[in-house]
């Protein structure tokens, strides 16, 4: 009669007792690279990560000026206007309740099972988390342009007031002709210089617009854009699927998250992030407008369930987003 044998434990770490534990750090990496992958917005807003606290103070500074000294004027004195008061507000943004995907595993689907599903499985979670987060900053975006300045005491050559709209006019958003096609490159235009107008840094924008919007520019009749890449010489294959990469400073992205009619408010949330938006709509905002406060990143948990004769999964991370900077976003509408 055979001796008992002991089998390899491939999902034990230096024989320890969990034999899933590689297994799960395996999982997580697969749904923190697909959260990183599909989360478009990522790098595009400024994220602050806190130890403690449910809120998060972003300081506003208001502008300084300066004045010529006068032989004989007493800098002290308020009535020879020297002296500066900078004006300051707050904008505090609150954490919310954890964003979870959770799954069930059953121990007989675990074993009939013929094909390979953590990987996908994972790969939905993390598409889950990051099509949220997405959605919800895209949303903020268009609510910063229109939201009301923060600074309301500024110098008269200050312009911090919320970037508003770009009306495109005529055929709106439309790249069915090379006329209507250059009347978006123009709202684009419009939009950079609202911008520059508002002394907003022109290193770190972005313009946001729908795979329609974005491959309509690509396939428009002598379409401009395609042109403005030739004119550099490394992009404008029609080929690429990403050969659009600048207009007007901007860096142009497509995504499936624009926000587009009424939005409501999901209940969890101690932010604001609904609204009713255009149904047609591009976003051009700077880095700036946008802040993220991050208490804990995406975490993946997995726990037995003896009752069910299975695994509870879950992908969750806790943050929360608000507006910074209004002045930092136009919106570029029909």
């Amino acid at each position: 009669m055979s001796a008992n044998s002991t089998p390899t434990r491939v999902g034990a770490i230096n024989l320890g007792a969990d034999s899933e534990a590689l297994f799960l750090k395996m999982y997580s990496g697969k749904v923190l690279d697909t959260f990183q992958t599909a989360c478009k917005m990522e790098n595009m807003v400024d994220v602050q990560t806190i130890g403690a606290g449910k809120s998060f103070q972003f300081p506003v500074v208001g502008r300084a000026e300066a004045k010529y000294h006068q032989r004989g004027k007493n800098i002290l004195d308020p009535a020879n206007g020297f002296l500066n008061e900078v004006e300051l507000a707050e904008k505090i943004i609150y954490l919310d309740r954890p964003l979870v995907s959770a799954r069930t595993t059953d121990d007989w689907d675990q074993l009939v099972n013929h094909w390979e599903a953590a990987s996908r499985l994972a790969t939905e979670q993390g598409q889950a988390l990051a099509r949220k987060r997405d959605q919800q900053l895209l949303q903020l975006v268009w609510l910063a342009s229109q939201e009301a300045a923060a600074l309301t005491n500024q110098p008269s050559d200050t312009n911090v007031a919320p970037g508003g709209n770009v009306s495109v006019g005529g055929s709106g958003i439309d790249f069915s002709s090379k006329a209507n096609a250059e009347a978006v490159v123009q709202a684009i235009g419009s939009a950079a210089a609202a911008l520059a107008e508002r002394n907003i840094p022109m290193e770190e924008i972005w313009v946001a617009c729908t795979p329609a919007q974005y491959y309509g520019m690509l396939t428009a009749p002598e379409s401009p854009f395609i042109r403005q890449e030739v004119m550099k010489g490394a992009n404008g294959d029609l080929s690429m699927g990403h050969a659009i990469s600048r207009v007007a400073g901007f860096n142009i992205f497509s995504t499936n998250h624009m926000p587009s009619g009424v939005v409501g408010e999901d209940i969890g949330t101690n932010n604001d992030y609904g609204g009713t938006f255009p149904t047609s709509l591009m976003l051009a905002f700077h880095k700036s407008c946008i802040g993220s406060v991050r208490r804990q990143g995406m975490t993946v948990t997995r726990s037995r369930q003896d009752q069910i004769m299975g695994d509870l999964i879950q992908a969750y991370f806790i943050e929360g987003h608000g507006i910074l900077r209004p002045e930092a976003s136009v919106a570029i509408i029909d």
